[in-house]
């Protein structure tokens, strides 16, 4: 194969070759008078392309750096900026994070040319990335990760456009399948993640969607059930938020019936009673007191906490007391009453069919 350098534009033009025959186009011809001034060679249609996925960082693929106006250092994308300035400064003063929005110009990564933001180089006409948004100032050669950028959001997302909704009281891009199957949360993923603390809506990580509305890392998700004591009601997966359930535990609870028809307290403690609050249904009752867990008689969820101390019934046996009619004694608060609150439920027979259990979490698109 014939091939010819330019030695000012720093590029290859490639020729006739036995196999095939590459399609050309002119850059231009050299308007100097002097006789015998050979003509600047043709550069192949496929220069666009010149250097794709071999450029950039670990963050992106992308052949043009960005000139960061908040202190005028180039950077190959905003997170190795945001690495240095922002994590790595040890002066707190000096901190801080790039807008990619407010840059002005980018280098080229193959001819080094400083030069105003554009899908191209004015030089070398090299694409920036095979991906290119002029709006979010974004460019990427890894085109796999289904790039579009989302009008309403302000910036580029991964994913494809195809598979995702914009929700507009929650105020970010939602999977097709949470389309008004969804627990609204105003401007949900404008909130930091309850476990790693990192802004959310423009994280770059995955973000699932709780069946309560509020929003978290997917890794962040994982490590908190994994981190969880499955078995114990206690212990089983909630909202860090809110405390609701994540998650169906039917099954978790269907054995937890089991448990404490198996384990009855003792004499001593059978007539105590507690006033509870749901923190899956938020109804408020008065249940028999058990050290395994207490279950609300509305969802028969064990996903909930004591609201008023220990109360002993001084009618002796609950299961031959009129539970309507109960006289209370508070132990070391004997001037206290308990709050008006319906009365005491028998431990309900767990029907096959639960009140409306948690679904599967559901992930948002993050920012590209």
């Amino acid at each position: 194969m014939q091939k010819r350098a330019n030695k000012k534009l720093g590029l290859w033009a490639w020729g006739r070759t036995e196999a095939h025959t590459l399609p050309v186009f002119c850059l231009g011809t050299s308007r100097s008078s002097k006789a015998g001034r050979r003509p600047r060679p043709a550069v192949a249609l496929d220069q666009y392309g010149l250097g794709e996925g071999l450029h950039g960082c670990q963050h992106y693929r992308r052949r043009c750096k960005l000139v960061a106006p908040c202190c005028g250092e180039v950077f190959a994308c905003r997170h190795c900026h945001n690495d240095e300035k922002q994590a790595g400064e040890s002066d707190p003063n000096l901190r801080h994070e790039l807008d990619r929005s407010q840059v002005q110009e980018v280098v080229c990564s193959l001819c080094d040319l400083r030069q105003p933001v554009a899908t191209h180089c004015s030089r070398c006409s090299v694409e920036f990335g095979a991906y290119s948004c002029l709006k979010c100032n974004f460019f990427d050669d890894d085109t796999s990760k289904q790039q579009f950028h989302c009008d309403l959001c302000g910036l580029c997302r991964v994913g494809g456009a195809e598979n995702y909704f914009h929700c507009h009281r929650c105020g970010c891009c939602y999977g097709k399948s949470l389309r008004d199957n969804h627990v609204c949360v105003e401007n949900s993923m404008k909130q930091d993640c309850p476990i790693c603390v990192e802004y959310l809506f423009d994280s770059v990580r995955q973000t699932s969607i709780l069946p309560c509305g509020h929003t978290i890392h997917t890794d962040c998700l994982h490590d908190l059930e994994q981190a969880s004591v499955r078995g114990s009601p206690a212990d089983l997966p909630k909202c860090p938020v809110c405390s609701k359930s994540i998650s169906n535990y039917s099954d978790e609870w269907s054995q937890l019936d089991k448990e404490i028809q198996e384990t009855p307290m003792p004499r001593d403690y059978a007539s105590w009673v507690v006033d509870i609050l749901c923190n899956d249904c938020n109804q408020s009752n008065r249940v028999r007191w058990h050290v395994l867990g207490l279950c609300c008689p509305s969802c028969l969820s064990y996903n909930t906490r004591r609201i008023m101390p220990l109360a002993r019934a001084s009618m002796g046996s609950l299961d031959s007391a009129d539970t309507n009619a109960l006289e209370w004694t508070l132990p070391n608060l004997q001037e206290a009453s308990p709050s008006p609150l319906p009365a005491v439920t028998q431990s309900p027979d767990r029907s096959p069919t639960r009140s409306p259990s948690p679904g599967q979490s559901s992930r948002s698109s993050p920012e590209s």
